[in-house]
């Protein structure tokens, strides 16, 4: 679905490129779009391959979360002296 979409932004951006109205996807043009759908078996195939890296970049997002945070705590205190680096 996001290669197709991708698709159509591509047709939309032509569009408002050619005149004076915005290009827009319609109802009547997602239910046209053929889409493949693939066995219960080969997804859970695939869930098992990508579950573990979903599962990573969640925890590297909380972690980044922290960092920021952190670095918003020690920023202000850096700038008036109150924290020195050693």
């Amino acid at each position: 679905m996001f290669h197709v979409m991708q698709y159509y932004k591509l047709i939309i951006d032509r569009r408002n490129s050619e005149g004076t109205t915005f290009g827009s996807i319609t109802k009547d043009d997602l239910h046209s779009l053929p889409l493949a759908y693939p066995s219960t078996d080969l997804l859970n195939k695939y869930n098992g391959i990508v579950a573990g890296y979903n599962q990573m970049v969640f925890a590297r997002s909380m972690e980044n979360q922290q960092i920021y945070q952190l670095r918003d705590w020690l920023r202000p205190l850096l700038m008036n002296g109150q924290v020195t680096v050693g």
